[in-house]
């Protein structure tokens, strides 16, 4: 017991170092502050007012007096500031002149012009006093006009400041809040049975990504850091909670791979949370889903999304219903939606290591499997552009998959029926796509197990089907049936089929990557060979080239097994319904001004079920460990590449 303590003690203290150095060696390669004005920012910037777009440019608009506030700034050092900004006059009217003061002492003016001009103002040094205070005064003001009565400054497009004399180092307070993380991951994997030494390598790798995001914008000097300890807390207490409940229900600690397994999970998530809450996160539409949230909270169930053409579709609530329970912690909603779509996103993978060991007794594919869930790039592509139904949704109807291939679900086994019930139920009520996707694959997977599982698996395919059917009527009848006129509209404005794949993508806008010279900016319908050239694009973009391969290689290795384990016929009925969906996509006549909804549907078909991409690669990847050096290095390049495609889109998040 002693020497556990030490070592948990021994891991604290080097993790907080590793922490500490790692945001002082990243905050000193690039120790200045910028702040593009194209998200809000109301901890750093007071007096202006909400963002505005002209063109390509971001702008938000003064008042008469801004401010801007970077408490911890380190005074050591002589800093210059530049605040680029324009007049924004109608021609006649005159300039104002624009005042800048630092720490209440004047500093620089100047009168604005109606381009874009950068107004620098030196920042002396203070020592013994951090922190920065900058004041933009414009005079004359003016007001738009009746319709709009805000007393306007200037348009300011950016801010930046940075050290031109001496060595700037990292606000203390996020030193502490770094060292404190580090050290949280260092202490909970030495709890979980890891080496000294790799507890260590891990947290020292928690660091540096970690500094990435504590450095980076504006984050150091918000009450983003406040966060940043409950961030590391909460999923390592998680992860050291599951591996005690199963040793004290088997009697033993949990293996190495669960342990790995957990441990891994709690870095992803945190990782994600750190980037997805970050201040220089843009919105999107996390609000519009925070609003929804309190919609459906106040009572307000039944609502759509309206789209072109005077078409509207059902809006599904479940996330918002799973949400709602957590509102009482916290005031921010946007913030709570995200968590919850990361959060929901980290344990459906966790399910995946439970799926293939049990059905395929292999724990290094089940391990690689959780990795490899958390590295597709499409997922950060929706996340990223906060379409947060489509993500819940995925992770639901994956859930419900790998629940049915997990469950015994026999004759007799009425609770296991109930919970996949209950699971598909959600599944539904997520999205308006993912109901016909998820009700036919869960009716594929039903007809593998009736003809190619064997007596065994009858019983499971009766129930499967009982339970999809039963929740698909429990969905219609307690949400979707709710809305009959607006099918008849649908049917009305488009007097034909060309807004089927338009239904299945609703709410998914943003979470397929546009594919360059293949998708048309108007005119004719593309022609089927570019059709499915476009199809095929889209699902390399969505996965990602390294896990494609190790999925060609695991799928080799799964026919050459001849596997009819009900994991492998879940596979099989995940592979069979998106290849369905995709040929309905590609083949169906769309009418040109549909088009583009029609390739989203086809990134959402892949959104849906790349999961068993995930499956099938894991076969593939730990069939190269085992095999000889050229394979196990041939798969771990593969990883590691996956690897590097999914920290570019998590760095895309924040960078």
């Amino acid at each position: 017991m002693a020497r556990s303590f030490v070592r948990a003690a021994v891991a604290a203290v080097l993790g907080a170092l590793a922490g500490a150095a790692g945001l002082a060696l990243v905050y000193r390669s690039a120790p200045g502050v910028s702040l593009p004005l194209d998200r809000p920012m109301p901890h750093v910037l007071a007096g202006v007012y909400g963002v505005e777009r002209s063109g390509e440019l971001t702008f938000v608009w003064t008042g008469p007096r801004a401010s801007v506030s970077l408490p911890g700034l380190d005074r050591h050092a002589t800093w210059r500031c530049a605040v680029r900004l324009r007049g924004g006059r109608a021609a006649g009217v005159t300039q104002p002149t624009v005042a800048i003061d630092v720490d209440g002492v004047p500093g620089a003016r100047a009168t604005a012009t109606n381009l874009f001009e950068d107004v620098g103002v030196d920042v002396p040094p203070r020592p013994g006093q951090d922190g920065l205070a900058l004041t933009i005064a414009s005079t004359p003001t003016f007001v738009p006009g009746p319709g709009d009565r805000r007393e306007l400054g200037v348009q300011v497009g950016h801010i930046a400041c940075t050290p031109t004399d001496g060595i700037a180092w990292p606000p203390r307070r996020a030193v502490v809040v770094a060292a404190t993380a580090a050290a949280t991951f260092a202490v909970a994997l030495v709890v979980l049975g890891a080496p000294l030494w790799l507890a260590l390598g891990a947290a020292t790798a928690v660091a540096g990504a970690q500094a990435l995001a504590i450095a980076a914008g504006p984050a150091p000097y918000t009450p983003y850091l406040d966060r940043v300890p409950w961030l590391a807390s909460l999923p390592t207490v998680a992860a050291v909670t599951m591996a005690g409940a199963i040793a004290w229900r088997t009697g033993r600690n949990a293996r190495p791979e669960v342990r790995f397994v957990l441990a891994y999970s709690s870095v992803a998530l945190y990782l994600l949370l750190l980037a997805v809450l970050h201040p220089s996160k843009a919105l999107i539409d996390a609000q519009f889903h925070a609003h929804r949230l309190e919609w459906v909270h106040s009572g307000r169930y039944f609502f759509t999304q309206p789209m072109p053409d005077g078409v509207a579709f059902p809006y599904a609530i479940a996330l918002y219903v799973v949400s709602m329970p957590w509102m009482a912690l916290t005031r921010d909603h946007v913030a709570l939606l995200r968590v919850v779509v990361c959060t929901t996103h980290i344990l459906a993978g966790l399910l995946l290591y439970v799926a293939i060991v049990r059905r395929w007794q292999d724990r290094l594919a089940g391990a690689l499997a959780v990795v490899l869930w958390s590295l597709v790039p499409q997922w950060f592509l929706v996340v990223g552009n906060a379409n947060l139904t489509a993500a819940f949704a995925q992770s639901a109807a994956t859930a419900t998959l790998l629940t049915a291939a997990i469950l015994a679900l026999g004759s007799r086994d009425v609770l296991h029926a109930v919970a996949l019930f209950l699971l598909a139920s959600v599944a539904f009520l997520s999205h308006v796509g993912t109901f016909p996707l998820l009700l036919v694959t869960l009716g594929l997977l039903a007809l593998s197990c009736w003809w190619l599982g064997g007596d065994t698996e009858r019983a499971p395919a009766r129930w499967i089907a009982v339970t999809a059917v039963a929740a698909a009527i429990f969905s219609v009848v307690a949400y979707y049936g709710q809305f009959v006129d607006v099918y008849r509209s649908l049917y009305r404005v488009s007097g034909h089929q060309t807004t089927v794949a338009g239904a299945a993508s609703s709410g998914a806008t943003g979470g397929v990557a546009p594919v360059p010279g293949v998708l048309p900016r108007g005119g004719p319908t593309p022609s089927t060979a570019i059709r499915i050239a476009t199809c095929l694009d889209v699902g390399v973009e969505a996965v990602g080239w390294p896990l494609v391969l190790l999925a060609l290689v695991g799928a080799v290795r799964l026919i050459a097994t001849r596997s009819r384990s009900r994991l492998t016929l879940a596979a099989l009925a995940w592979a069979a319904a998106g290849a369905a969906f995709l040929a309905a996509a590609v083949l169906m006549p769309v009418e040109d001004r549909f088009y583009r909804y029609n390739v989203e549907f086809i990134g959402r078909v892949y959104y849906a079920t790349w999961p068993a991409v995930i499956v099938v690669a894991a076969v593939g990847g730990a069939w190269a460990w085992r095999a000889h050096m050229v394979w196990r290095a041939a798969g771990a390049a593969l990883v590691a590449g996956a690897g590097a495609v999914a920290a570019q889109q998590w760095w895309n998040w924040i960078g």
